[in-house]
């Protein structure tokens, strides 16, 4: 496809659907990294969602690994913008061009972690935004508050497209003014507005020990959406000894038992 030249998207979609003749929820799955990529394998969450009914779009936009050095390198410096853009243009594509009468178009969720859940959040509160739930594990919500506290401090200035020499003090890694705004201006917390886009219901996994993305991360955007629509729209599950990925047993089986549960109500 044409529009998605540039990037690629890979659409599956369970029997159900052509059988029953009737349209299936899509849950759109946003890699973290985000130079990291989504690979043709069998993983156990694809394979639960499409068991129980639901297709699953996989994206990797530009950023991804294994689409050669040009296409990694468009996204420093654009995170935020170019990676959401196409997230939400391939999410359009399924449902619009490529499956639209297997796909419902009213029961569309969003699952994803740390840059992935980066991704989600913004995807989230964009105006007209087809994601109706949102499953989140460990998001980067605001570059700028977790520049100072993360352990690999150096992606915030990369993803961001900020230079990593302070030019005030010429220390290494330090953000001045400017920096700090242009991290959060990338970031989801950005796009909050009262009386903007109201935000489907939302579930974050968090992990207590994660240094990569702190938990604060997503205390904040729990407060923030709160504050900007009102209660009762996060919910969060936090995992007190787990660290980003939240994978190890029982955990991990936890996260994803009740990621679920979670679209089942889409």
């Amino acid at each position: 496809d044409d529009e998605l030249s540039r990037y690629q998207a890979t659409l599956i979609v369970p029997k159900c659907a052509i059988s029953n003749k009737t349209p299936v929820p899509l849950i759109v799955s946003g890699h973290g990294g985000p130079h990291s990529s989504c690979i043709n394998s069998h993983t156990q969450s694809g394979a639960a969602f499409l068991t129980s009914g639901m297709a699953v779009l996989y994206i990797n936009y530009r950023g991804s690994l294994g689409f050669g050095q040009d296409s990694l390198e468009t996204l420093p410096g654009r995170a935020g913008f170019q990676d959401v853009a196409e997230v939400l243009q391939a999410t359009q594509w399924a449902l619009q061009k490529a499956a639209p009468s297997l796909l419902n178009k009213e029961r569309v969720g969003y699952v994803g972690g740390s840059h992935g859940g980066f991704l989600g959040a913004h995807l989230s509160v964009i105006p007209g935004t087809p994601i109706k739930r949102t499953a989140l594990r460990n998001p980067v919500i605001n570059v700028a508050s977790m520049v100072n506290v993360t352990d690999i401090p150096e992606w915030a200035f990369c993803e961001a497209g900020v230079a990593p020499i302070c030019a005030a003090t010429g220390l290494a890694l330090t953000a001045d003014p400017s920096a700090l705004e242009k991290m959060w201006r990338v970031s989801p917390v950005a796009r909050v507005r009262k009386g903007g886009q109201h935000p489907g219901p939302t579930l974050l996994f968090v992990g207590g020990s994660d240094m990569r993305v702190p938990p604060a991360q997503s205390v904040e955007w729990m407060r923030l959406i709160t504050e900007a629509y009102g209660p009762g729209i996060v919910t969060m599950r936090w995992y007190k000894d787990s660290g980003h990925a939240i994978d190890e047993v029982p955990n991990g089986d936890d996260v994803w038992v009740h990621t679920l549960e979670f679209f089942k109500q889409l």
